[in-house]
């Protein structure tokens, strides 16, 4: 029995991850399918994506007691003692969540890129 659960990646993430696959199955590079994965999990790891959802590392989730990191593109959950405002939660959750939601847009622009490169690829 594993003690290290899986940590819960937002869905977009995780759909723009599947969407980077399928397109990388053709990517002309040499090590084609494994280096689109090792670009992309780099990629989506790298805190400078979203970085009010790595805000220290944490992130609070109610006024007394826990802090929780859940809203960034890896998904990793930590928990911390600390004290703040609900007024203060809504509007980091909310930023991060913007943040989140821009950079699968340019995620998504560059899956649109990839498709172009295999198309090139392909037809050429």
């Amino acid at each position: 029995f594993n003690l290290l659960l899986p940590t819960m990646v937002h869905p977009l993430v995780r759909d723009l991850y599947k969407r980077a696959i399928v397109v990388g199955r053709d990517y002309p590079h040499p090590d084609g399918l494994e280096y689109v994965r090792r670009t992309w999990k780099r990629a989506l790891r790298d805190p400078h994506n979203c970085p009010s959802c790595y805000a220290g590392g944490t992130k609070i989730t109610d006024d007394t007691s826990t802090s929780s990191a859940t809203c960034n593109d890896t998904g990793t959950t930590t928990s911390m003692s600390t004290t703040r405002s609900n007024a203060a939660v809504t509007i980091d959750d909310a930023k991060c969540e913007k943040e989140l939601r821009l950079a699968v847009g340019r995620g998504r622009k560059m899956v649109n890129e990839m498709v172009g490169v295999v198309q090139l690829k392909k037809y050429r």
